[in-house]
């Protein structure tokens, strides 16, 4: 007979251990976000029943997973209905243990995460289903550029935008949607390779750094208007987020991506030459 702890759940075996594990969750749950029909509506039920989630930064966003599905080991669509005897309480605290402490309504950063959580949300279309009891964060990575707010670069504006995504085909979206759509072509196109620095976050830290990449405007759409056809081949690059926050720090202008890597190259040169 399998060991049971005192809420009945049958013990250690099924939950996730390691913080790897737990990001491998959320990440497994961000990806049905844009999977199948069945798994969109798995994402989209499990984000908007939740309470208590683990947020994991990447990619310039913050990605989540309730407890209840983050704290059992390698959880998916399929394995979930096995774990019949599931249960927050228990994944709550085993998450405390790898985690840390969670951060509720008194923590300096939760508004940072909870409107996060909110864009989330907007993004998908989903409804938070109301609690009694405010929602509950923990971090599975640090917040970085969340933290001093640098992912808020002047590119962004709560607008709608026309995306032409290929030769033939234009589509009008919100600021989420455009976002997601305008990433993906810009990513395929150049690669998740800084195009200042040359950084690609997979190749110095493996599969942790996957995809990780920002995407900088080369024109600031506040300089544009509100009605724009961007061409995400034509009007954006991939960067590190070090590059991008210099390219916005150019004496009240945005400096140019040929600009900022001559500045860098230059630099480079010169520690290379007092090394001699």
């Amino acid at each position: 007979m399998q060991a049971r702890n005192s809420y009945g759940q049958l013990e250690v075996k099924n939950l996730a251990e390691t913080k790897a594990q737990l990001i491998h969750n959320v990440r497994t749950l961000a990806k049905y976000a844009t999977g199948t029909t069945d798994e969109r509506k798995f994402h989209d039920k499990k984000i908007s029943n939740g309470r208590v989630f683990v947020a994991y930064p990447r990619g310039g966003q913050l990605l989540f997973a309730p407890s209840r599905l983050a704290g059992y080991k390698n959880n998916s669509t399929q394995r979930e209905p096995t774990l019949k005897e599931r249960d927050g309480r228990v994944t709550n605290v085993q998450i405390i243990r790898i985690l840390g402490k969670y951060h509720d309504a008194t923590s300096p950063q939760y508004k940072l995460i909870d409107d996060a959580f909110k864009n989330y949300c907007r993004k998908f279309g989903i409804i938070p289903s109301p609690h009694p009891r405010a929602r509950r964060y923990w971090l599975a990575g640090d917040l970085g550029f969340f933290r001093n707010k640098i992912y808020l670069s002047p590119d962004e504006i709560d607008t709608n935008w026309t995306v032409i995504e290929d030769a033939k085909t234009t589509v009008t979206v919100n600021k989420f949607e455009r976002d997601r759509r305008a990433r993906l072509h810009c990513i395929k196109y150049y690669d998740a390779r800084c195009s200042v620095c040359e950084l690609e976050f997979e190749k110095r830290y493996g599969g942790l750094g996957k995809d990780f990449i920002h995407v900088h405007h080369i024109v600031p759409i506040a300089k544009i208007g509100k009605a724009y056809r961007l061409n995400p081949i034509r009007d954006l690059r991939p960067v590190c987020p070090n590059c991008h926050a210099m390219l916005h720090l150019g004496d009240g202008r945005t400096l140019g991506i040929k600009e900022l890597r001559a500045i860098f190259k230059k630099s480079l040169l010169s520690k290379n030459n007092n090394k001699c």
